[in-house]
């Protein structure tokens, strides 16, 4: 669709950073729904809402691919309230927002270390090559997923990684630092009913540490943290910020995996992880 570059893309940079002011002023977004629908549409996506609610209720085919939405109408399981427009398009946004801008940042900054990097674009041209068929024909999926060094850098790209400094600014200031770690911010997780009960060894600098401590989180308790704390973890990761897809190619890559956290964890981590 023409209308969503490049207003797509500044209208999602420009909603993240309201994010903060909406976590510490939650009264601000019950204002902002108070605006009339025609004046402000959310990115397209309640209209389609209205629309497929529409369809479904007269049994009218959809006129061109049918959409998630069709589906969750459609899905007798599912209770009213998980199916109201509102709820709808916010969930509609969410995969939009999540399935694009994330991944095309991602892309572009491991596309950047790669030219700034010829040793390691060289490496990973010469894997490349060793995978394409005979024929000429675009390499399988599942033999892509076997490339050792191709996996080593995009599971790097997804740790963290940084673009080129403003110049005249060092290279460890906040200010040139940009991360593809997906959502950095603190993502808040509350148990309504029960205590949680948290383990964690006193110090994971490896696997054969053995001490654990244990904390009681006392129900109701709001428990954060950002992917970045992990990420950057010097202790997990020596000379965090720099690019080093050779870090996944060791003996302990299974152990360090844990530690990556893009995607988030439990049952509410990203759907678009596979």
């Amino acid at each position: 669709m023409p209308e969503f570059a490049p207003l797509w893309h500044n209208a999602i940079m420009d909603l993240s950073e309201a994010f903060h002011f909406f976590a510490q002023f939650p009264w601000l977004e019950i204002l902002l729904r108070q605006i009339p629908q025609p004046l402000v549409r959310k990115m397209m996506i309640r209209e389609k809402v209205d629309q497929v609610q529409a369809d479904v209720a007269n049994n009218k085919k959809p006129d061109g691919q049918r959409t998630i939405f069709h589906d969750l109408f459609n899905n007798d399981t599912l209770i009213p309230e998980e199916k109201t427009p509102e709820r709808l398009a916010a969930e509609g946004f969410s995969i939009v927002a999540a399935g694009s801008q994330t991944v095309a940042h991602t892309l572009a900054v491991i596309s950047y270390h790669l030219i700034a990097n010829p040793h390691i674009l060289k490496r990973l041209q010469v894997e490349l090559a060793s995978a394409m068929p005979i024929d000429g024909s675009a390499p399988k999926w599942d033999r892509l997923e076997k490339l050792p060094f191709l996996g080593a850098i995009i599971q790097e790209g997804l740790r963290s990684v940084k673009f080129p400094s403003i110049p005249g600014e060092d290279l460890q200031t906040d200010s040139c630092i940009r991360l593809s770690c997906g959502v950095s911010h603190r993502l808040q997780r509350i148990s309504p009913d029960i205590d949680l009960t948290f383990k964690a060894s006193s110090q994971a600098h490896h696997p054969s540490e053995k001490r654990a401590k244990e904390w009681i989180i006392p129900k109701g308790t709001p428990v954060g943290m950002t992917s970045v704390l992990l990420h950057f973890n010097p202790s997990l990761f020596p000379d965090p910020h720099t690019f080093s897809p050779d870090r996944w190619l060791g003996s302990d890559t299974g152990y360090l995996r844990r530690f990556v956290v893009p995607f988030s964890k439990g049952s509410r981590q990203c759907l678009g992880m596979k």
